[in-house]
């Protein structure tokens, strides 16, 4: 007796033959055989997204994915993390590829991100001194900027967060006045050692005017970052 089993692929290997995405509705897919691929595709306006290839409940940890934009071009991949952000700057059709080493069920998804914090320091948000404000870097081309009056003294400027951010703090004239960065740490490819610093710097502020802070992403994963910002001033010594 020879049995013969007939596995259909679910979704399309191709872009031309892809599934097609709604936004913010994920779509369930299997690999059938290991190393299968299947590919989605959305028309998206321009706006910062993430695409999604994960087992329902395991991200970060998700498939192999790349995404492509309207002109074929590949503008992003993780090669583990199941996400990758970006900003697609102009409306168009995007397609996502994903596959993985083994066979499995998965779910696929595009989700519209939404930015935070202003990108520029007209866009920036208010803060006040000692007060801690959170935030998150969406994408890794993302930016956040803070601004704050200040009277003249000595004050320190901060960021939470022990990796993956930098810091650059700008006066009333937009003249740079400081930077620093975290990215100071090593990956054995299982853990994380010696994790770098926070963003941290005391600057003595002669000029009363508002003076401004912007957060940037540093290193090269495709996941989120939070972190929280804050400005505090210092005692005057008696």
């Amino acid at each position: 007796l020879v049995m013969r089993v007939v596995i259909v692929d679910d979704h399309g290997d191709t872009a031309e033959d892809a599934t097609e995405l709604q936004e913010g509705q994920g779509v369930m897919g299997t690999f059938e055989t290991p190393g299968d691929v299947d590919f989605f595709c959305a028309d998206l306006e321009s706006a910062y997204y993430s695409f999604q290839s994960s087992h329902p409940g395991w991200l970060p940890r998700g498939n192999h994915i790349w995404v492509y934009g309207p002109d074929g071009e590949e503008l992003g991949m993780a090669s583990w993390g199941g996400r990758v952000a970006l900003d697609t700057k102009v409306a168009g059709r995007y397609c996502m590829k994903t596959t993985q080493h083994h066979a499995s069920n998965y779910e696929a998804l595009i989700m519209r991100l939404v930015d935070d914090h202003g990108n520029s320091p007209e866009e920036a948000t208010e803060i006040q001194e000692g007060i801690p404000v959170s935030g998150e870097l969406e994408i890794p081309s993302d930016v956040d900027y803070f601004c704050i009056e200040l009277a003249s003294g000595k004050y320190i400027f901060e960021v939470g967060r022990d990796f993956d951010t930098s810091l650059t703090v700008y006066g009333p004239d937009g003249e740079e006045l400081a930077f620093e960065g975290s990215y100071d740490y090593y990956w054995d490819g299982y853990d994380i050692y010696e994790p770098g610093s926070s963003p941290r710097f005391e600057l003595d502020i002669e000029v009363a005017e508002k003076h401004c802070m912007k957060v940037a992403w540093e290193g090269e994963d495709y996941d989120k970052v939070d972190y929280t910002a804050q400005v505090t001033r210092v005692a005057d010594e008696i």
